[in-house]
């Protein structure tokens, strides 16, 4: 069967011959006349006359009312104000303390190395059975911005506890299948 060389659309056979109505008479005549009101601009070396600006959905759509503008001085002043103004202005350079469940095993440590490297601004101290009260306590005092302490249930890490010093919040994340970055291939 050879190929057909027929254009995709309107099938003349079909449907009869194209519309010509008033409407389509009236278009082809607009469209025409301002044709030649560009070409005879052009012609005198002007700018064509300006088009009709289409009519779109982001054109038509109203204003609304809740966006925030940009420089909007009260909205300045509330985000000066705001409990998290400090955090997102970046005032205090992040440190975070890392630590680990009470015994932790050599898998932990390969992670720690890991996470240290990640984390450019991190400390690790070694848990020595305090309580975490005290370690939080601890890391306030030496202005620690945040605390992660990972936990391992038979050697294997589970879960880490994230608590941004030094009122919270405190957050807990599941950590499963874990492959280290030695045991990628």
């Amino acid at each position: 069967m050879a190929p057909s060389t027929k254009k995709r659309g309107r099938d003349d056979e079909d449907d009869g011959p194209a519309p010509s109505g008033p409407a389509t008479k009236a278009k082809r005549a607009e469209r025409k006349k301002r044709q030649e009101e560009v070409a005879k601009a052009e012609d005198l070396g002007l700018e064509p006359p300006a088009r009709k600006q289409q009519r779109t959905i982001e054109n038509t759509r109203e204003k609304d009312v809740t966006t925030v503008e940009a420089g909007d001085e009260e909205i300045e002043l509330d985000e000066g104000d705001d409990e998290f103004a400090a955090h997102f202005a970046r005032r205090r350079e992040p440190k975070v303390l890392l630590t680990t469940c009470y015994k932790p095993s050599g898998i932990m440590y390969a992670f720690l190395s890991e996470m240290l490297e990640t984390l450019p601004c991190a400390e690790y101290y070694k848990r020595q059975g305090f309580p975490l009260k005290k370690i939080v306590k601890f890391a306030s005092n030496r202005d620690f911005t945040d605390l992660i302490v990972f936990n391992e249930d038979r050697k294997g890490i589970n879960g880490l506890l994230l608590v941004h010093l030094p009122d919270g919040p405190t957050a807990h994340f599941k950590i499963s299948n874990l492959v280290l970055g030695r045991d990628i291939k």
